[in-house]
């Protein structure tokens, strides 16, 4: 398997968020929620071989902690740790918190 790369999400990669999402295409708020968190660099994706496999959003609303509000992985892309290291790395970036 070609090695997982993790990277923030830029604008070109909103209409795939929003195909892969499976709730976005019926839900304006998780849409709206998505296009924030690309806006604002809150948004991880993952990528194999150039090709994006699943995403993670997070936020400081919680008490201002970081947090990982949302994790969805391309189903193509199931069971080989995807979800996994996107947990890892945005706890690792951003886990660390203002104390």
């Amino acid at each position: 398997m070609e090695p997982l790369q993790i990277r923030t999400a830029v604008a070109g990669d909103l209409d795939w968020l929003l195909a892969t999402d499976p709730v976005a295409a019926g839900d304006e708020r998780r849409s709206r929620f998505l296009r924030l968190g690309l806006a604002d660099g809150r948004c991880e994706i993952a990528c194999i071989g150039g090709q994006r496999a699943g995403f993670a959003v997070w936020h400081r609303q919680f008490f201002s902690r970081p947090f990982l509000a949302l994790l969805v992985v391309d189903s193509a892309y199931r069971r080989r740790g995807i979800g996994t290291a996107l947990v890892r790395h945005v706890m690792a970036t951003i886990g660390q918190g203002d104390d």
